[in-house]
């Protein structure tokens, strides 16, 4: 088990994402139109979904990519 821990070290910090206040208001915009009969834990779920993606490798680093109309109705 040690081994394990040693070789998959979690990440102290996530990565900072710096939002402009157009690109909040992008991702506020979306979240409403997903989510706006859910509370707001699912609110957050459809916000933390879109910063996950930025913060990921896998999906374009820019709020208009990863707002991609395909992957959100």
């Amino acid at each position: 088990m040690d081994n394990l821990l040693e070789t998959s070290p979690r990440p102290k910090s996530r990565p900072k994402t710096t939002l402009t206040y157009e690109d909040a208001d992008k991702i506020e915009r979306l979240v409403w139109a997903e989510a706006r009969g859910e509370g707001v834990e699912g609110r957050n779920a459809v916000r933390g979904v879109i910063l996950n993606r930025l913060a990921s490798s896998r999906f374009p680093d820019t709020v208009d990519g990863v707002l991609d109309p395909k992957e959100f109705e």
